[in-house]
């Protein structure tokens, strides 16, 4: 048995332990709980012995001169010159290849991964995807769609496709002829619609659930691109955003990579997980996002990925060790081999994938319309101003057992462990709009504030910062989100912004980013938690 067949016998060997780790996982899953302690230890002893698998193979490999693994091709034999008049054409010459073998990045995952492929796309010059935890299930877009009517009006069909799918976690009716769309401030459907214009902003799209939706901590889940209520405010402020990257790898798009798209699976699990492995960072923390053909380099493709952590502080120190790697290279990984080494540049911009949302995460009851007349212009919460968004509907959230600390926070007396109310806008396009006074995003993120924000309250703020305002109107609204709804022959408009209570002490003072109010500038995101989601229709 040569080498390369001691490869294979390995590959197969660690493709069946990680079967083994799934069977353990879906066991558990099926029972409704989590996993237990004696399973655990199974997984453990399993991923043990994957682990000596995965070095065992590297010293087969090393004993490979994958060096040679392109070896030129064999030049054909010069065919003798063929007389003018000769009638018969001269016979092929028959050229031994020696096949190049698979590369190993191709062959089977090397490593488990925390996070799978979903919804790729292999085309012929370029492959596109998602990658997403391996907890995560989207809803399933076929079932939504069954029984679907369209309306016989002008109306967007993708809408009525997205409104189908939240429909379809109700059991309610898909015909459209029979129920409408309801595009009125007060109705969920035109919320869900705001919410589906949102994620497209960062790349992403709504995923619709019935798992319990935890609020607490929930930026975690933004840094593997599916946040959910709790933590989707924290895009649009650019709060947890990803360092872009695009590598040259020299693999070819045709023959190696979209041979099927296993392989192509197989190349981009690995890929991410090498990355992870390199900066011995968490394994959610890249995700692969398009692979594209180079035009004019046969044999090379760009990949394009992407580092996000809940801290944008650490996520730019591992783009900046990953630049330093890219330049003097990876050692002997061997995923990375095939990276062209050379100086890589990233760009910030935050990056989703799906928008996770269960209907329980609404509570109407607590809704409540701001365009009603004789309401008061101002109030107080948490000892604090509270400017009413006078002209907007407020879709309230389910959150008063979203987190561990209960609904104190919620109150609105001004009792002890109240929080304040401040808001926080929607459009992507907000970063740049702040950036004119407040945020400067670019290969590196400078904080205008921030040297005020320290003088306040001294060198904790002395981190990126998150801001938000406390008006809606000549505030916040700037930075909202404006989508439209076809609704037969009109067009209207609407828009978005977060409803938030900020912990109080948390924040720091400035104004000069707002035409209205104050802008609150907060470092720690789990000192923002949105509890309503307000509408406006827009007057065109």
């Amino acid at each position: 048995m040569d080498h390369l067949d001691v490869v294979y016998s390995i590959n197969q060997r660690i493709k069946t332990l990680q079967e083994k780790i799934e069977k353990l996982r879906a066991k558990s899953a099926e029972k409704g709980k989590g996993i237990d302690v004696d399973t655990e230890h199974r997984i453990d002893d399993i991923n043990m012995k994957i682990n000596e698998l995965i070095l065992e193979r590297t010293r087969e490999l090393k004993r490979v001169r994958w060096s040679e693994k392109r070896k030129p091709k064999v030049k054909p034999t010069p065919t003798p010159m063929v007389e003018a008049s000769s009638p018969s054409l001269p016979e092929p010459v028959v050229i031994e290849r020696t096949p190049s073998p698979v590369p190993i990045v191709l062959q089977s995952i090397l490593a488990p991964s925390t996070l799978k492929v979903s919804d790729v796309q292999v085309g012929t010059d370029s492959t596109t995807l998602k990658m997403v935890p391996t907890w995560f299930k989207s809803d399933n877009d076929d079932e939504a769609l069954d029984g679907i009517v369209y309306p016989e009006e002008n109306i967007d069909h993708q809408q009525i496709v997205t409104v189908a799918r939240f429909r379809a976690v109700f059991g309610q009716s898909r015909d459209f002829t029979l129920h409408p769309l309801d595009t009125s401030e007060r109705s969920t459907e035109t919320l869900i619609l705001s919410l589906d214009a949102f994620a497209r902003q960062f790349g992403g799209q709504l995923s619709f659930t019935n798992r319990d939706l935890t609020f607490e901590n929930s930026a975690e889940n933004a840094t593997c691109g599916v946040p959910n209520l709790g933590s989707a405010h924290l895009l649009a402020n650019s709060n947890v955003p990803t360092a872009n990257f695009s590598f040259i790898v020299e693999l070819d798009y045709d023959s190696e990579l979209a041979r099927s798209e296993e392989t192509m699976e197989t190349f981009i699990i690995n890929f991410a997980v090498a990355i992870a492995q390199v900066l011995g960072c968490k394994k959610e923390y890249v995700r692969i996002f398009s692979i594209d053909k180079i035009d004019g380099q046969h044999g090379f493709v760009q990949v394009n990925f992407g580092l996000t952590t809940a801290n944008q502080e650490n996520t730019e120190s591992l783009a900046v060790e990953l630049q330093d790697m890219a330049k003097s290279g990876f050692g002997d990984n061997e995923v990375l081999q095939f990276v062209q080494l050379g100086e890589y540049e990233y760009k910030w911009r935050s990056v989703l994938s799906y928008l996770e949302l269960n209907p329980s995460d609404f509570d109407p009851r607590f809704n409540f319309d701001y365009t009603r007349p004789g309401l008061p212009e101002q109030q107080e919460r948490g000892n604090q101003p509270y400017f009413l968004p006078l002209g907007w509907y407020r879709h309230a959230l389910n959150v008063s057992q979203k987190y561990s600390d209960g609904a104190i926070w919620l109150g609105h007396d001004n009792s002890s462990g109240e929080w304040p109310v401040a808001f926080h806008g929607t459009h992507s396009y907000a970063v740049g709009s702040i950036a004119r006074h407040g945020l400067s995003v670019g290969t590196s993120t400078r904080d205008h504030m921030l040297e005020e924000a320290v003088q306040q309250k001294g060198p904790t703020m002395n981190r990126p910062g998150l801001y938000l305002t406390t008006h809606c109107n000549g505030g916040s609204d700037a930075y909202a989100t404006t989508f439209e709804v076809q609704n037969g022959d009109q067009t209207e408009i609407f828009q978005i912004v977060f409803q938030c209570r900020v912990k109080p002490n948390s924040f720091t003072v400035h104004t000069s980013c707002v035409t209205k109010g104050h802008d609150w500038r907060v470092v720690d995101p789990t000192a923002v938690r949105p509890y309503g989601l307000l509408l406006r229709k827009v007057d065109t």
